[in-house]
């Protein structure tokens, strides 16, 4: 059976919170840090969760099981790829400095 290896870009934000989002996002991520099967950094725009398929999908469906009573909006990039599951430290603790970003802004 094959693996497949997930790197996910997970924001999931509540509407109906007041003003500060910093309780619901702590919520999230304390049930985050639960998964022990799933690896996860708190990012300032969401988190990034990496694993193996299933397990990272199991852990979206419970987040969105127990917060679904609100206004929730749950937003997720996945980049999936096939093979053995090899935890690789680099994948998801890569410096963000070293990412090529471009401003091009014209007034």
């Amino acid at each position: 059976m094959k693996k497949y290896n997930v790197i996910c870009d997970l924001v999931m934000v509540t509407y109906d919170i007041g003003p500060s989002l910093s309780p619901f996002v702590a919520q999230v991520v304390a049930e985050i840090k639960k998964d022990s099967k799933v690896k996860h950094q708190l990012t300032p725009m969401g988190s990034i969760l990496e694993g193996d398929w299933s397990d990272v999908m199991n852990l979206i469906n419970n987040l969105f099981l127990k917060f679904h009573h609100r206004k929730l909006l749950c937003l997720s990039m996945v980049d999936l790829k096939t093979g053995d599951l090899v935890p690789s430290p680099r994948n998801i603790l890569r410096p963000c400095h070293k990412l090529p970003i471009h401003h091009h802004v014209q007034f």
